[in-house]
């Protein structure tokens, strides 16, 4: 597993513009641009909101990538361009103040102490399930040797049953049918990984 840099920037975008395009939470809240979904501002924030926190993750062989975040780091100057950069130019102006409410209900989701992982992003350039399911065994290890929680939210089924696997569990689905999405929210704790 390698920590991603900014030299990466270009592969990890690619990688997950082409992972995520069908994920229902990337399309409805990316503003369209010839009637096609426009990911890039969001992704670009999400990179750079990640490599401030130093959580980016690539598998050895560079097809794997996930945001895997220290939910108590900091973020930087970078962070604050791209997020207002992907306000102006990548969000669905229609939609912000569904977004907004939806937004905050994941917010409450998670625990106040900051002493866990956010599992963000996932993403792969192949369906290679070995390497796949190697891949993110070695950042759940990394989580159980900072004795983290692992917290993590999907809208898609076949995740949250890979997840499932892992040990983690669901404990709240939240439901904005404005933007259809149908969100699991799901965590592990620390004691509970068996890596």
């Amino acid at each position: 597993m390698i920590q991603a840099s900014i030299a990466d920037k270009n592969l990890v975008i690619a990688i997950l513009e082409k992972a995520l395009k069908d994920i229902p939470t990337m399309t409805a809240f990316s503003r369209t641009v010839n009637g096609k979904p426009h990911f890039k501002p969001l992704l670009e924030y999400a990179f750079h909101f990640s490599l401030a926190r130093q959580s980016i993750y690539l598998s050895d062989d560079k097809t794997c990538v996930a945001f895997f975040n220290n939910a108590a780091a900091n973020g930087g100057f970078l962070e604050k361009y791209y997020y207002l950069k992907f306000i102006l130019f990548g969000l669905r102006w229609s939609k912000i103040r569904t977004i907004s409410k939806h937004l905050k209900k994941i917010k409450q989701g998670k625990p106040k102490t900051q002493n866990y992982f956010h599992f963000w992003f996932l993403g792969t350039k192949n369906n290679n399930m070995k390497n796949n399911l190697s891949f993110i065994k070695e950042l759940f290890a990394l989580a159980k040797k900072e004795n983290k929680a692992i917290y993590a939210e999907t809208t898609v089924g076949k995740n949250e049953v890979v997840f499932n696997r892992f040990g983690l569990k669901t404990f709240e689905v939240i439901e904005t049918p404005a933007l259809n999405i149908r969100v699991s929210l799901m965590k592990i704790e620390p004691e509970e990984l068996k890596i």
